[in-house]
């Protein structure tokens, strides 16, 4: 992303994206700042909360602990009390403590498939993803990506605390128009982070989209606690996943990837995830285990705006062709929400996209398959197995030819 904005900006103090301009004053302020904050504190140890709100009601809160070394070997450790898992990540691996599916994971650089390591990361990374400003310091180490899109900023005064805040978008969902020759931000979503003037730790983000599928959406975003304590020595202990405490959990790498990891080689579901309840808008059930022929679990979110726009793609689909690619190749669709059991608000949010017919909800499924980030699509066989699944917007023609390949063996 920083690259393909620094190519569209090096020639101009402001580039349009949108409705929206890059400020090149804005992002450098923002960038010399974050360095300068991780030159200052070269051990940032601190917790943040998350919360996610719809139309003004809280739709799910998590909370982490999180350490980072900004040392020559970086090191970044992340305890997710909410989901019961704990993380540290190096420029030489990642592990990972499932306490909930009772799962040790080691995701290696030195693996033969070199998406590996960075599936580890994108897993470790996603949950500080409106953080940047903490993670831009570690450059290329990690590949953090970079701030959100960086409108403007200014200085403010808050409970008597100067700080600078800084405006953007999120910057996460661009897209190539083919009729403008333009890179067009599909929808408004807005982002404010504050930083402490005299510290330059960053306190708090808010981020706000209102302006598309009728429903406001709010996610703050605080941090708080933070101090300069060395804590490597307490959490080294952790993954060490030879010690007792370990007894009974399953040990997982490339050779024997975890159940619930994207593009896993392991095509067997738990008889947890094979029975979970399907509810569709009309309130009938299904399972999996139930269904017959080959099916795909498109599972989404409210709140997801890539989410969206494949609902739109979709619609697409169905207003020129007559019918929906995936339907039209024997498989049977399922846009599950795995979040939410709010059908009116389901159907509200979706109705627009003429997909009723392919919406359902799953609530809680996540805790027994951690598919992740969403959109997320799983494709599987009459006979139950898994034979591909990926995250992000989808390109059918992957999904056709791994039901194609499924059916030559």
């Amino acid at each position: 992303m920083f690259i393909i904005t620094a190519l569209l900006c090096c020639n101009a103090v402001c580039q349009e994206i949108g409705p929206y301009k890059f400020s090149i004053g804005t992002f450098s302020k923002f960038h010399k700042q974050s360095k300068r904050m991780a030159e200052n504190n070269k051990l940032l140890n601190f917790g943040v909360r998350w919360e996610s709100r719809m139309d003004g009601v809280t739709q799910f809160v998590q909370e982490y602990d999180v350490f980072i070394d900004y040392g020559k070997s970086p090191v970044v450790y992340i305890n997710n009390i909410s989901g019961m898992t704990k993380t540290i990540l190096t420029k030489d691996y990642v592990k990972i403590v499932d306490d909930m599916n009772r799962n040790l994971i080691v995701y290696s650089r030195k693996a033969k498939n070199k998406d590996y390591y960075e599936v580890g990361i994108e897993n470790c990374l996603s949950a500080l993803h409106s953080l940047e400003y903490i993670l831009y310091p570690l450059g290329k180490k990690f590949n953090p990506g970079i701030p959100n899109l960086l409108l403007s900023s200014s200085d403010t005064l808050l409970h008597g605390v100067e700080y600078v805040k800084y405006v953007g978008h999120s910057g996460r969902y661009y897209e190539y128009n083919d009729e403008t020759g333009a890179r067009d931000i599909p929808y408004d979503e807005i982002i404010y982070i504050f930083i402490n003037k005299a510290t330059d730790l960053i306190d708090s983000v808010f981020v706000t989209n209102i302006t598309k599928n009728k429903y406001k959406y709010e996610a703050f975003y605080n941090v708080f606690s933070v101090s300069n304590d060395d804590i490597r020595p307490s959490f080294d202990s952790i993954f060490d996943f030879t010690q007792k405490a370990y007894a009974g959990y399953s040990l997982h790498d490339e050779t024997n990837p975890p159940a619930n990891m994207f593009y896993t080689q392991n095509k067997y579901f738990s008889d947890e995830v094979l029975d979970f309840p399907i509810v569709d808008l009309n309130g009938d059930t299904t399972t999996i285990r139930e269904e017959k022929g080959f099916i795909c679990l498109d599972l989404w979110f409210i709140g997801c705006g890539a989410c969206m726009k494949e609902l739109e793609m979709m619609k697409k689909e169905k207003d020129s062709l007559g019918y929906r690619i995936i339907e039209n190749a024997g498989i049977k669709l399922f846009c599950v929400n795995e979040f939410s059991d709010n059908a009116a608000l389901i159907r509200e949010t979706t109705a627009r996209y003429d997909c009723e017919d392919i919406i359902y909800f799953a609530k809680g499924f996540n805790t027994v398959y951690n598919a992740t980030p969403c959109p997320y699509i799983i494709l599987i066989s009459p006979d139950k197995k898994k034979i591909f699944e990926s995250s992000g917007l989808q390109n059918w023609d992957e999904v056709l030819k791994a039901k194609q390949n499924y059916e030559t063996k």
